[in-house]
């Protein structure tokens, strides 16, 4: 399995954290949206973080994010999921 950009995953962290009651707002649950970040910082602070259980925990988040999916767009989410998993889709406009 090839390496996650942690520092990526950092960077969706902060970003999430920072919009969580955006995100809870827009529709995502919010208890789900927690649970899934305690896990990714958990692992993150590990010297060596499991690529494997950061891709499972990103999966669950892009899941619950896609529950409110079409008014996440602008906040930034998925931009920086698409680049962590290296989709390809385009970034949504700056608004």
């Amino acid at each position: 399995m090839a390496k996650l950009p942690v520092d990526k995953i950092k960077d969706l962290v902060g970003h999430v954290k920072a919009n969580s009651s955006k995100l809870a707002s827009e529709g995502v649950d919010e208890k789900e949206l927690t649970k899934h970040i305690a896990g990714l910082e958990a692992e993150l602070k590990k010297p060596q973080p499991d690529h494997s259980v950061l891709e499972e925990m990103l999966a669950s988040l892009e899941t619950t994010a896609e529950k409110a999916e079409e008014r996440l767009a602008l906040t930034g989410v998925f931009r920086f999921l698409n680049t962590i998993f290296g989709t390809g889709v385009p970034e949504p406009p700056n608004r």
